[in-house]
């Protein structure tokens, strides 16, 4: 006789059954990284395109500062008033 005291035939269906979660178990895990895989994929795919998103916005910001620059550069006086103009409305909408 076996060193359990249950029948055979009850062994090895709860062996089987271990054996069909450990299996069933097996599968969610394989999908799990599939997941994980897809998802880390997607992200650097973002990230990609933020970093390029970034790129363009930098080189924009940078053109629109030196055509500023130039401007200023060209027009000084014009400039101190606009930038005094623009300094008496924002304070006059903070008064308020």
């Amino acid at each position: 006789m076996s060193s359990n005291n249950y029948p055979p035939s009850t062994s090895a269906t709860v062996k089987n059954q271990a054996d069909g979660i450990s299996a069933h178990a097996d599968g969610i895990a394989a999908q799990l990284k599939d997941l994980v895989d897809t998802g880390k994929d997607k992200m650097g795919d973002v990230k990609d395109k933020i970093v390029d998103a970034k790129d363009v916005v930098v080189d924009k910001a940078g053109s629109m500062f030196s055509t500023l620059s130039k401007t200023i550069k060209d027009h000084p006086f014009i400039s101190v008033g606009v930038g005094l103009g623009i300094g008496y409305f924002a304070m006059r909408l903070i008064r308020r």
